[in-house]
């Protein structure tokens, strides 16, 4: 099977059709907003041994963004979606989907990320898909499955901070710490991230560092703020 992404227009179709007809969770959403894509696993290639190339989701695709090599037809013998649906029991997930946030929040409090190794622990904890757990995690924000630094510096990148000089903060904090927004400095005490809210309109312009905001920002200050942090103060 083929997947072209460029093709896809995010209408799930594929996910729904693995899921409740073919009875499998090969596939599932990650990211968020122009980021969106529907992904298998860490957002790797389609090599799973679950996915049997039965072309269910084929079938359903509306605009060829998965679709078989050239040359190469449907399977003889292979069920088709009719015939799937009648077979296949709907996936259930008795209620854990409701711990998997509390448990990537808690394991980015201890690990200070989320690695693949301790995403596939609550996949497997969980029995819930890979590619769900890691869809989850990379859509909030706040959830990072990358290192980070001791210090993580968030500010809001949204409309109403861009227009309380929010441009300013970046370029202050860029200075200061030598990196650019999504880096981490080369000694691991600061991180960078833009984010679309710190919950501190009242106070911009604003950053987030750790858990702390520091608001009513200058230059001036937000040179003394980090500078604090980077003398552990």
């Amino acid at each position: 099977m083929l997947r072209d992404m460029s093709r896809c227009i995010l209408c799930r179709k594929c996910i729904r059709a693995c899921q409740e007809v073919a009875g499998q969770n090969v596939y599932s959403m990650a990211y968020r907003g122009f980021g969106s894509k529907v992904v298998v696993d860490f957002d790797v290639p389609l090599n799973k041994e679950v996915c049997k190339d039965c072309g269910i989701c084929i079938e359903y695709c509306p605009t060829s963004a998965l679709m078989w090599p050239e040359g190469v037809k449907k399977r003889e013998g292979a069920p088709t979606a009719k015939k799937k649906a009648k077979t296949a029991g709907k996936v259930t997930d008795n209620g854990t989907r409701e711990k998997l946030l509390n448990l990537l929040e808690e394991r980015q409090r201890t690990d200070g990320s989320l690695s693949e190794a301790s995403l596939s622990g609550i996949a497997g904890d969980l029995n819930l898909p890979l590619s769900e757990v890691y869809g989850v995690a990379s859509f909030y924000a706040f959830l990072s499955t990358k290192p980070q630094g001791k210090n993580v510096i968030r500010i809001c990148k949204s409309l109403p901070c861009y227009l309380k000089n929010a441009p300013m903060i970046m370029e202050s904090v860029s200075q200061n710490i030598g990196i650019k927004p999504g880096q981490t400095t080369a000694d691991g005490r600061f991180s960078f991230e833009l984010t679309n809210c710190i919950g501190a309109c009242d106070e911009a312009p604003a950053m987030l560092i750790n858990d702390k905001v520091h608001g009513s920002l200058t230059p001036g200050k937000i040179a003394d703020i980090l500078k604090s942090y980077r003398e552990g103060r």
